[in-house]
């Protein structure tokens, strides 16, 4: 979970506790969501957008092989959180597939979350209209005598009753991690274009 922003918004996944994960999404084919969490695979099956779920415990290894079966071994890599990419596995996938080229794409996932869906602007209007009801909680408590902690408690208690009321009206919960994206395609992958 080295760049959470595009794990959580390509497969709706985040990382708990010590967690590490990766998103292997292939020109054409099934997504991948590998963790190194075994007890995460059941949440992850449940609660993730991807195909395939997988434990490993090691990422360089793994990749490769998904690398391999999808795009042979001269495939053309993108690697979103290139530049903060966990060095061991980029030396596995240089050792294990040498003919392979390797690019940052970081601006593509970028660009990806940059063009919102309808359902991501309703989301987004949903956001707003709670952070509004919860400021005008917190004016509403502003007096004479009121202290700055009492005006932020009266905010965030409404942000809070009000942003449960919606997860549970809406049934669902936010969730990411660090993407691996092959092909010069990713952008016309079938998963990339569900609704958010």
């Amino acid at each position: 979970d080295y760049r959470p922003a595009d794990l959580r918004y390509l497969a709706r996944w985040f990382c708990v506790e010590e967690e590490t994960s990766a998103l292997f999404v292939p020109r054409e084919g099934p997504t991948t969501l590998l963790t190194d969490v075994s007890w995460d695979i059941d949440r992850a099956r449940r609660e993730a957008f991807a195909d395939q779920m997988r434990f490993t415990q090691d990422f360089g290894t793994e990749l490769a092989a998904l690398i391999s079966e999808t795009h042979g071994e001269r495939a053309r890599v993108g690697i979103a959180g290139y530049q903060i990419f966990p060095t061991p596995v980029y030396l596995t996938l240089l050792r294990q597939l040498g003919a392979a080229t390797f690019t940052d794409a970081s601006e593509l996932t970028a660009e990806l979350r940059m063009v919102k869906s309808p359902a991501e602007l309703d989301l987004m209007r949903t956001a707003s209209r709670i952070s509004d009801e919860a400021m005008a909680a917190g004016i509403a408590r502003i007096g004479q005598g009121t202290t700055e902690i009492e005006v932020a408690a009266g905010r965030a208690q409404r942000l809070e009753i009000v942003g449960r009321a919606h997860s549970r009206q809406a049934g669902r919960r936010q969730r990411a991690h660090d993407c691996i994206v092959v092909g010069e395609q990713a952008r016309e992958h079938r998963s990339l274009r569900r609704a958010r």
